[in-house]
This record gives structure tokens, sequence and C-alpha cells, in this order.
């Protein structure tokens, strides 16, 4: 295998990773209650993504499920807030795992799509602000998609 083709993948990586931008807000008194996604292993009593508010004493409140969906382990929002991706492992027949994507609504979360993460094991999602979808998966194949 000759060199660029060696470390094209990683580079791919690169360069997608650092055209994502993260805006970060002022964390203050205001903020309160902050809500936040948790994404589980499935089974059990475990059933996909919940949400959780931060109070502004400290304590941590579940506020429900808001999707269910097998084994959510990575999940990430869109630049502008209105989409949360979400890793599904293991989630097909042909044992690939998936990304789900979901419109943030106000309570709720409502399904958009579901496509293959490119592989098995899948433990990374990050989303650009063009809207391109990069997966990463344990046996080392990257995958890059449009959200739709």
């Amino acid at each position: 295998m000759n060199f660029a083709m060696k470390y094209l993948p990683a580079f791919i990586c690169l360069v997608f990773i650092t055209g994502c931008r993260i805006n970060v807000k002022d964390f203050n008194d205001n903020y309160y209650p902050c809500t936040f996604y948790a994404g589980t292993y499935t089974g059990g009593d475990s059933e996909g993504i919940y949400t959780f508010q931060l109070m502004e004493d400290g304590n941590i409140q579940s506020t429900g499920l808001k999707a269910r969906v097998n084994n959510p382990s990575f999940l990430t929002l869109s630049k502008d807030g209105k989409y949360l991706l979400a890793i599904s492992e293991m989630s097909s027949k042909d044992n690939e795992g998936s990304v789900v994507s979901y419109v943030i609504k106000e309570d709720s979360l409502a399904f958009v799509n579901r496509t293959t993460s490119g592989g098995a094991h899948p433990c990374f999602v990050a989303v650009n602000s063009d809207g391109y979808v990069l997966t990463a998966n344990y046996n080392n194949r990257l995958s890059v998609t449009l959200l739709t």
C-alpha cells in the first residue's frame, strides 16, 4: 500500500473535524435548568435516548425517554442545534451499525432518517455546518454521508 493511501482516512478525518466548529455558550446562572441528552445501552430497563435537566442546585432530574433506538452509544448535535444524531450499534441484520438522525422539537425527538455507519461497531459521529456526517467504526472504516 502506498504512503498516500495508508494515511488518507486519517487525513480525511482530520480535515472534517477541523472544519467543525463548536459554539460554547456562557454557562451562567441564567442557563438553568440545563437540558442534555444521554444515550444508553438498551436492555433491561433502558430503551434508548433520554433527556435530563441539571438544576441550579446541582441535582439532575430525568425528563424521560425521547427516542427508542438500539444502543445509542454516541450522540452529537448539529451546529444549529436542530438535529440530534445517534450511533446505533449492531442495529441491522448484517451486524452493521447505523446513524439515526432526529429533529429536535420542544420536548421530543422526531425521527428523520437511519443510514448505515459503513461498518460494524460504530463509535463516533460528527456533522459539519454543510450537513455532512462522518462516522467512525472500531473496525477502521470511515463513512461520510449527507444529513437528509
